[in-house]
């Protein structure tokens, strides 16, 4: 239900209960009236009554049905938020979401000249795992990953997910070096872990590529490129590790972190 729709018919509701209230207090005061047509002071008193009663009614119900509204809609535009802004099934940012908060630091490190870094973490065997014991294996391979990547985060990281098997870590304020702290131990902890689902016990690891800002001048797209080789890199020379890339001048350099 789209917030017009909430909106609308909680408008409607409150109309419905205005009149009915109107005409419940205006049939009362009219047969008090009536009754008391003999006596007009005690007759306009009660009809004075019913008027102040009804305007009564009519602020407590427009304070209810506000709140209500209110309520309603916050609800619905949080849920709104988590469907435009996180992957639904790793509750983590997703990729146009991450896309964003990306250049917002990128642009932000232009500013400052802080360092900024990127990890681009890709599950290891994925297909594998899909192919063996199922899709839903996958999906749970998947939640525990990013689960686990989100309790490893510092407070300023944010992570989303790129697509498929693939996140990534942007490390605000944060050079290669700093960065390969937390990431071996973010390594070392997915591949000490093991997943139950269904009666097996799936065994995981991930590949790890990383790249830091050089310079001002660089985009989105060549970051994400560069940790793309470098975790290509992982990839091709035996998975379960972390390759760090970086690009002076046309001159590329990679290390890789042994298992």
């Amino acid at each position: 239900m789209t917030a017009e729709n909430i909106t609308n018919r909680l408008t409607l509701d409150l109309k419905k209960f205005i009149w009915i209230n109107t005409i419940v207090i205006t049939t009362l005061a009219s047969a008090i009236f009536l009754i008391y047509l003999d006596n007009p002071k005690l007759s306009a008193l009660v009809l004075c009554m019913g008027i102040l009663v009804g305007a009564a009614n009519h602020f407590i119900l427009f304070k209810f049905y506000r709140k209500r509204t209110e309520t309603e809609l916050n609800s619905t535009f949080e849920r709104l938020h988590d469907e435009l802004n996180f992957d639904e099934l790793t509750n983590v940012y997703n990729r146009k979401a991450g896309s964003l908060r990306f250049r917002e630091e990128l642009e932000r490190t232009t500013r400052t000249g802080e360092k900024l870094s990127i990890a681009m973490i890709d599950a290891d065997n994925f297909k594998a795992i899909n192919d063996t014991y199922g899709h839903l294996a996958g999906d749970e391979v998947l939640r525990v990953i990013a689960s686990t990547i989100k309790s490893k985060l510092r407070t300023n990281d944010v992570l989303f997910r790129y697509g498929g098997e693939e996140f990534i870590i942007i490390m605000p304020n944060t050079s290669e070096h700093d960065a390969s702290i937390p990431l071996e131990r973010l390594r070392e902890e997915l591949y000490g872990q093991v997943i139950e689902f269904d009666d097996h016990r799936i065994q995981t690891s991930v590949s790890i590529g990383v790249t830091e800002v050089l310079n001002g001048r660089e985009d989105e797209s060549m970051l994400i490129g560069r940790a793309d080789n470098a975790l290509y890199k992982a990839k091709r020379t035996g998975k379960n590790k972390i390759v760090y890339h970086t690009a002076t001048e046309g001159f590329n350099t990679a290390s890789v972190m042994a298992n």
